[in-house]
């Protein structure tokens, strides 16, 4: 598997990785198993009592875990001062601020932002909508992004797909497609470190059907040609079209993607979030995701239907993530 590669890359415990949620077990247990198994540095924010209760209570050692308390932390002002710095112009004063450090996911988005932790994972409790919004309000969008979205790994025996987007944009504009489609193309080269194929998924192929929606997606297929010239993408494409070489053969033999896709690009939130749940627990595909696209730093989101096996492989992929984004500086 995949994972386990990344495993033995993040070996070490030189990324530090802060989880909000630590009311949560399934959080407390993840940060302790990857703490213990040296993939990264776990701060746990919040009570330190009720954190080691609830540790007794699963039988998981805090040995190798940092607990924050956020409420009481003496980062809190510093912290309230950037951010409110950072939000002047939206209007946030500095007593705004302080309150917000009151959230767990905005002061240890602070904590990312202000370089005392390399990233964050939440979303086992809270939901992807708050999630994106404490990211964007922390770390920010990435210079020369305009859109946050959500990718996924999905991952069975040899075969490893990204899909996208799973998690933020509803109805995605053309131009939202195309930065979808971009910035999913990155994040597959980034960790899988093969060339990305990208289809644009719909319920017609290549002109078999004629309808607004379609449009949409050629044209957001002109988009991502003419911004990334030497990407191999394609649509619209159905879903057999982009991953069955015999099938592409008969439907669009003159399609780059032959069959052999590995970035999925789908027309709206709804497809995409129920065809990765159906992928889960249908086809027991593995899941690890949603990462934020786009965002300035490591701040990624977690299913509220997640494992604890889930939140360790996000942790393997985040340490992964820092260590290479380190190198390429």
């Amino acid at each position: 598997m995949f994972v386990d590669k990344l495993r033995k890359e993040a070996s070490g415990n030189s990324v530090v990785v802060v989880f909000p949620e630590s009311s949560d077990a399934r959080i407390v247990e993840a940060a302790c198993i990857a703490g213990k198994k040296n993939y990264c540095t776990p701060i746990l924010l919040g009570n330190e009592a009720a954190i080691k209760k609830l540790g007794a209570k699963i039988g998981c050692s805090l040995n190798h875990v940092i607990i924050i308390d956020h409420l009481k932390s003496d980062e809190r002002e510093e912290y309230a001062e950037r951010l409110a710095e950072k939000r002047k112009k939206k209007g946030l004063t500095y007593k705004d601020a302080l309150k917000l450090m009151d959230n767990a996911n905005y002061f240890g988005g602070m904590m990312v932002e202000c370089r005392d932790a390399d990233g964050l994972i939440t979303g086992a409790v809270g939901t992807t909508a708050q999630t994106v919004r404490s990211a964007i309000h922390t770390v920010g969008v990435a210079q020369g992004k305009k859109w946050v979205s959500g990718a996924c790994f999905c991952m069975h025996k040899e075969k490893m797909l990204l899909l996208a987007d799973c998690a933020v944009i509803e109805q995605p504009t053309s131009e939202q497609l195309c930065h979808i489609a971009i910035d999913s193309a990155e994040t597959y080269e980034f960790f899988a470190g093969k060339k990305a194929k990208v289809a644009l998924l719909s319920f017609s192929t290549k002109g078999s059907a004629s309808h607004e929606m379609l449009d949409r997606i050629r044209k957001a297929v002109v988009m991502i040609r003419k911004k990334k010239p030497g990407l191999v993408v394609d649509g619209e494409l159905q879903v057999d079209a982009a991953l069955r070489p015999d099938v592409a053969k008969r439907k669009c033999p003159q399609s780059p993607i032959k069959g052999d896709a590995n970035v999925l690009v789908f027309p709206n939130l709804d497809a995409g979030n129920i065809s990765l749940k159906f992928l889960n627990i249908l086809a027991g595909y593995e899941i690890v995701g949603p990462f934020l696209q786009s965002v300035s730093k490591p701040v990624n989101d977690l299913s509220r239907g997640c494992y604890v096996k889930d939140v360790v492989d996000m942790t393997v992929f985040m340490s992964v993530q820092v260590r290479r984004l380190r190198k390429k500086k």
